[in-house]
């Protein structure tokens, strides 16, 4: 076979998160039956010594695991592999797997849809923690922009704490799945953390919070649809749009 037909067959080696190779061992663990259905997963502390990852990664792949309905965590009592049969649970799995595999540009129009969305219903619906949580986040993240950081870290944590302050659990845990792959991915491949990018981010931000405080959900909304079209906007290539941060 020519060598130009061989490496049409190939395809890149994707480097993947621990969340997704812990899922992914857990998979495997439950297809052998060692983790039967009904059977008690460890601590979330113990797991992250196992795996050797930080807990965050353990807690982020229960957390996907529970909202597709692979586990069930109960208060004060841990989390069950769910007592489903084996067929429905590789489903299940293969669902979790395969949004990883999803292109961006389906990602980026789902998080934009999810997130205007979200800021219109937290305009309705913040209690007061939520606006002083989202706040706190946007002053540490002025303080973050002013050093010259990018504040990465602090722009998601803005944008998850919108999605909770809408009170709604499957939006807060869609756009939990889907929008932190997709900032890191613009920080990293469209350069959307340069201090010009940075200094304007911050100025949306402030725009979306104010609308949710003044509890108008169309400015909230018209506020994070602008700012994700302004993300996007910076970046010349018309043809593909890149992920919006």
């Amino acid at each position: 076979m020519p060598k130009k037909a061989v490496l049409q067959h190939l395809e890149p080696i994707r480097r993947e998160k621990s969340s997704t190779l812990i899922v992914r061992q857990l998979r495997a663990l439950i297809a052998k039956g060692t983790l039967p259905p009904g059977s008690l997963l460890p601590p979330e502390r113990e797991l992250a010594e196992q795996f050797g990852v930080p807990r965050s990664q353990v807690r982020e792949a229960l957390q996907r695991l529970d909202f597709f309905g692979v586990v069930q965590t109960y208060p004060q009592s841990g989390t069950r592999v769910a007592s489903l049969g084996s067929e429905a649970l590789e489903r299940l799995f293969a669902n979790i797997l395969e949004l990883d595999k999803s292109d961006i540009r389906a990602l980026t129009e789902t998080r934009c849809t999810l997130e205007v969305d979200a800021a219109r219903h937290a305009a309705l619906r913040a209690e007061p923690e939520d606006l002083a949580r989202l706040t706190e986040i946007l002053r540490n993240l002025e303080a973050e922009v002013a050093a010259g950081r990018s504040g990465i870290d602090l722009d998601m944590a803005f944008h998850l704490a919108v999605a909770d302050a809408a009170r709604n659990s499957v939006m807060s845990a869609l756009i939990g799945m889907i929008a932190p792959d997709i900032i890191v991915k613009a920080a990293n491949d469209f350069k959307t953390c340069s201090p010009e990018r940075s200094l304007m981010a911050l100025q949306e931000h402030a725009r979306i919070l104010d609308a949710i405080r003044a509890r108008s959900p169309d400015d909230a909304a018209a506020a994070m649809a602008l700012h994700l079209k302004m993300a996007g906007r910076q970046f010349g290539n018309k043809s593909e749009t890149p992920p919006m941060a």
